[in-house]
């Protein structure tokens, strides 16, 4: 038989995954805003970042 979380450890663990996501979401748009100089900077293309942001915002 498995263990279930209490409720409140349930409830922190979605807050988590909610405020990754978030985050994840958001540092995306900050990568798709940046130009390429920046991009170069980085060692990324447009195409890098193409696709990276067209990822799911949970993944």
């Amino acid at each position: 038989m498995t263990a279930t979380l209490p409720r409140a450890a349930r409830s922190l663990s979605l807050f988590a995954r909610l405020v990754s996501w978030y985050e994840c979401s958001r540092s995306r748009v900050h990568l798709s805003r940046l130009d390429d100089k920046m991009l170069d900077d980085l060692g990324l293309s447009r195409a890098d970042v193409h696709h990276e942001c067209s990822k799911p915002f949970w993944a």
